[in-house]
Formats: structure tokens, C-alpha cells, sequence
């Protein structure tokens, strides 16, 4: 959990920026319908 944390004396490169993160919200974003739909298929097939 400490390595992902932007702690002053961790030294990452390259820099952990603002726009660094901006891409882990929009990685994230871009899976919740592969979650959804996952979700929904293996609740489908425990239905039946």
C-alpha cells in the first residue's frame, strides 16, 4: 500500500503527476462495464 501512495521520499520515476493518475480513473472507469457485465452473466447462469 506505501508504494502507491505519493510519499516525498518514495522516488518514483517517472514522476507521479497529477496526469499519472488521471489515467488510473480513466483505466478504472473503463472496466466497471466488463465488471457489470460479468456480474450479471455469472448471476444469470446461477439463476438457472
Amino acid at each position: 500500500m506505501l508504494s502507491v501512495l505519493p510519499l516525498p521520499f518514495l522516488p518514483f520515476e517517472p514522476a507521479q503527476t497529477l496526469h499519472h493518475y488521471s489515467f488510473h480513473v480513466i483505466y478504472t472507469l473503463t472496466q466497471i462495464p466488463l465488471v457489470v457485465l460479468t456480474y450479471a452473466s455469472t448471476r444469470t447462469r446461477s439463476l438457472s
